[in-house]
């Protein structure tokens, strides 16, 4: 998910460690392996889109399945109507229930039926694209690093609008050098990686240049600066999630502050479940889960898929107010966790916690290992005491999580 609704906690963290939920089977051209994945998009219902770079196909990754489908397929690089040469990048576009891919070897934007799709249309042809994203109003934004702009296209428009950029290559707050991927947030101000200036620019609505959100002091490894950055995606407060690649970690910027903080990664490259090599695609699901792209180390990484999802089970206890929004019986937690309620209605806003359902956990593509990763959601979790599925978890630890993450308060 890259739309311009991400809502994530400003104390939400994220574990360190990963979970292979996709691929783990060395680099190939399976339905289980994946052979350079870059870019991603996470649907509503979890399921995860992957532009195969070097597989020249676009895959479908369903919630906790161990194989993925091939969704949009070449046989072998070429320039046909149904064949890719390199895809990068990956988006779905609601209205028209389609994908939409940037194809850089063949210098092309292609709209591709997510069901049962057996070709695809060229909607923008002569461009060397790389990161795409779409508004809420169904605009499409593409990144042109070849011409070194950001343009935005209406459904059927094949000129697009200048939105970014378009003022040569340079350091200016008027150009752009090398941009990679591109977000829009909720009042359509467009925010781009630029990998050769080493920094996020965003670019209000109609603005004639930008101002830089992330790095710009350089290339280097403090936390004032990045190392050819690439996906970006930006919340509800302003705060730049970057894939800070070079640097292989994963970079979270709060809004005018100059530096961030790195909350994966940043351990050196290699195939540890704690670290990074050369992260790209960066996005997010509907809880706040984060997925990330890692493009270098073709080794087989760890196959951890049985454990892609700890179910925890608690008998119930009283008299706790949510202090989150309870929406349709459910609670969406800062720390990912799905709360099952009982209202007890001779206590206004009072509810019995019944079950705790599942930790949602947050998901990321490891290319280097091939596989695609999730990380527990939160480092209380370190507080419970775990055992096999159904076993009963000792109830005054989980009590005293949702207490210290300021969930519940007592009554």
């Amino acid at each position: 998910m890259r739309a311009s609704s991400i809502d994530i906690h400003p104390n939400a963290t994220w574990s360190k460690n990963g979970i292979t939920v996709a691929g783990g089977h060395g680099r190939g051209s399976k339905t289980d392996q994946l052979y350079h994945p870059w870019g991603l998009y996470v649907d509503n219902d979890l399921t995860v889109y992957v532009a195969d770079y070097r597989g020249h196909r676009i895959m479908e990754w369903k919630s906790g399945a161990t194989n993925g489908t091939v969704v949009a397929e070449a046989k072998g690089p070429s320039n046909g109507i149904n064949q890719f040469e390199f895809p990068v990048d990956v988006i779905i576009d609601k209205e028209t229930d389609s994908l939409i891919i940037s194809d850089l070897g063949n210098k092309r934007v292609v709209r591709w039926a997510r069901r049962n799709g057996t070709r695809g249309d060229t909607i923008i042809s002569n461009i060397f694209c790389w990161g795409l994203t779409m508004d809420d109003n169904g605009y499409l934004y593409v990144a042109d690093i070849g011409k070194r702009k950001v343009r935005r296209y209406k459904i059927g428009d094949t000129q697009g609008k200048l939105v970014a950029g378009g003022n040569g290559k340079g350091e200016r707050l008027d150009q752009l050098s090398e941009p990679h991927h591109v977000f829009v947030d909720r009042e359509y101000s467009v925010y781009v990686s630029e990998r050769g200036d080493h920094r996020v620019m965003k670019w209000e609505q109609g603005a004639t240049q930008g101002i830089v959100v992330a790095g710009g002091q350089g290339k280097g490894n403090s936390l004032s600066q990045l190392n050819f950055p690439a996906g970006v995606v930006v919340d509800q407060l302003g705060t730049v999630y970057v894939a800070d690649c070079n640097n292989h970690r994963i970079m979270r910027w709060p809004k005018g502050v100059t530096q961030g903080s790195a909350i994966i990664g940043g351990n050196g490259s290699g195939a540890q479940s704690n670290q990074l090599a050369y992260p790209t695609g960066l996005s997010f699901d509907r809880h706040g889960n984060l997925y990330v792209a890692d493009h270098i180390n073709h080794r087989k990484g760890f196959d951890l898929q049985g454990k892609n999802l700890l179910n925890f089970y608690v008998t119930s206890w009283e008299h706790y107010r949510f202090s989150s929004e309870v929406t349709n019986g459910f609670c969406y937690y800062l720390n990912r966790h799905w709360v099952r309620r009982e209202y007890d209605t001779g206590r206004r806003d009072v509810y019995d916690i019944f079950t705790v359902m599942k930790v949602k956990v947050t998901q990321w593509i490891d290319e280097k290992l091939h596989r695609i990763q999730s990380y527990p959601p939160s480092s209380e979790l370190s507080l419970l005491v775990k055992k096999k599925l159904e076993d009963i978890i000792i109830h005054d630890r989980l009590q005293l999580i949702y207490i210290k993450a300021k969930i519940l308060s007592h009554d």
